[in-house]
């Protein structure tokens, strides 16, 4: 029984511990695809399009504010967006990822 309850427990954190590294990760890969496919299809002035990727950027909760994304001056716009996330495990270990987004390449 004991070793049951060990396992169930061990079972969980690691559980638990691999949601939370998959959320920051979602979270880019989704803003990441959204960004892709609306610089594709922007035919609006840079204020605009920076105010449309700060909607992607409330929906998908990544921690960046509208200076942080860089627009080229020029179309077809480019648009190139860097940041960090930690994710705490337990209050024991921190681990930062950093996300990179350049729609030059």
């Amino acid at each position: 029984m004991k070793k049951t309850v060990a396992f169930l427990l061990i079972f969980g954190i690691i559980g638990y511990s691999i949601y939370l590294v998959a959320i920051p990760h979602y979270n880019y890969f989704a803003f990441s695809s959204d960004v892709g496919e609306h610089m594709r299809i922007n035919i609006y002035s840079p204020e605009q399009v920076k105010d449309d990727l700060m909607q992607y950027v409330e929906e998908y909760d990544i921690p960046i504010n509208k200076e942080d994304i860089y627009l080229s001056s020029e179309r077809p716009y480019k648009v190139s967006i860097s940041w960090e996330e930690t994710v705490d495990f337990f209050g024991l270990y921190q681990k930062t990822f950093e996300f990179n987004i350049d729609t030059r390449k």
